[in-house]
């Protein structure tokens, strides 16, 4: 959440008084474009989905005797799952036909 703090206030700027975003560079535009933040989110949701797998395989693979806890099997598992959701739902807005109105913009 820090970086991306970071790099909104790079590109924007807040009115105090009006608490109105203003753009303080040319890269604030596409920063703020519907297909980037559609592109960021597709490629995050690709990278969640190469993780999940990991993370569950490597929840099955501790054996019982090992310096390992079972909770954190189990975590590992929980993060799998999670890392799964998270790819379906960042990888769907890629998938749907672009904005008509996004492209006139």
């Amino acid at each position: 959440m820090t970086e991306r703090r970071d790099l909104l206030h790079t590109h924007f700027s807040n009115d105090p008084s009006t608490g109105a975003w203003t753009r303080t560079s040319t890269w604030a535009k596409a920063i703020h474009s519907p297909p980037v933040t559609d592109a960021l989110l597709s490629e995050i949701g690709g990278l969640a989905a190469k993780l999940a797998p990991c993370m569950v395989r490597l929840s099955l693979e501790s054996p019982p005797d090992s310096a390992m806890p079972a909770v954190a099997g189990l975590t590992f598992h929980d993060s799998g799952r999670w890392l799964w959701a998270a790819a379906l739902r960042l990888e769907l807005p890629s998938q749907r036909p672009p904005c008509l109105a996004c492209a006139r913009a």
